[in-house]
């Protein structure tokens, strides 16, 4: 379809590819439906830091979707930003990690939320309510923490979580070790009803699927967290308009290797 630089995050609508690729988001466009980007547009820059040139995208931004509400959300690792600028020549940075998000075109880039570490995904359900399974496992207390996203709110890391929790959004729930990757809110009718409004986390260093059902609480939710799938380092979910649902697996990686027999989709 197209060809880029280490792309970390896409999302498919209507012969319209959108990719986040370090340090640059680019949307494509099929325009007579055979499978091959036509043209392309570049509409954000600087969406990283010079580490990507250094060490690759990991820990820069990572995954984007876009939500009912016509806005792009993208996950920011804890590398951040420094100047990144979108077609309205709007600019942003960040120190740390968080959420950002930005029009379709292009424009009102904005941040969104602040706090985080290493978040690979952002999990958006139909009524806007925003989930993140957050990489955070710089030991001594910092574990993998699943989060409900409200905007302006502020998450804790680096500098705020251990001490001064009073200041920050608490997580819905802290996990203990683990490598929080890619996720979905899979709001999708062909699954089996218990499954057919339900947040997917995947965690590439448990090798699991993880189902967690939601209640409301006040303002916020309650979570539990169950064993969906048992899979080789997963790093994303996602589904088709069927309902199936396709898992990456990264096994046999390194991250260094580049050969072959390297990972696997899953449906």
């Amino acid at each position: 379809f197209a060809t880029m630089d280490h792309p970390r995050g896409l999302f498919y609508d209507n012969n319209t590819l959108w990719v986040l690729h370090p340090p640059n988001i680019t949307v494509y466009h099929d325009d007579n439906g055979d499978g091959v980007a036509d043209r392309s547009k570049v509409l954000i820059t600087g969406i990283s830091t010079d580490q990507v040139k250094r060490r690759g995208a990991d820990h820069t931004t990572n995954g984007i979707r876009m939500a009912i509400d016509g806005w792009i959300y993208i996950a920011v690792g804890d590398f951040g930003f420094v100047d990144a600028k979108g077609t309205d020549g709007k600019t942003l940075s960040l120190r740390g990690g968080g959420v950002a998000r930005f029009r379709p075109d292009g424009s009102e880039l904005e941040m969104y939320a602040y706090g985080l570490r290493n978040i690979v995904d952002v999990c958006i359900d139909p009524r806007l309510n925003v989930f993140t399974r957050d990489n955070t496992n710089d030991g001594g207390g910092w574990d993998l923490r699943l989060s409900h996203i409200v905007q302006s709110g502020h998450y804790g890391y680096p500098s705020l979580f251990k001490h001064f929790d009073d200041e920050i959004l608490r997580p819905l729930a802290d996990y203990g070790g683990g490598s929080g990757c890619g996720g979905m809110f899979a709001s999708e009718p062909w699954l089996p009803e218990k499954y057919r409004d339900a947040l997917l986390t995947c965690d590439w260093g448990r090798s699991k699927v993880f189902f967690q059902p939601l209640k409301p609480d006040g303002a916020t939710f309650s979570a539990e967290q169950e064993d969906f799938l048992s899979i080789t380092r997963p790093t994303d979910i996602d589904a088709d308009g069927l309902g199936n649902l396709y898992v990456s697996s990264w096994q046999g990686g390194q991250f260094k290797y580049a050969g072959e027999n390297v990972g696997y989709v899953a449906q």
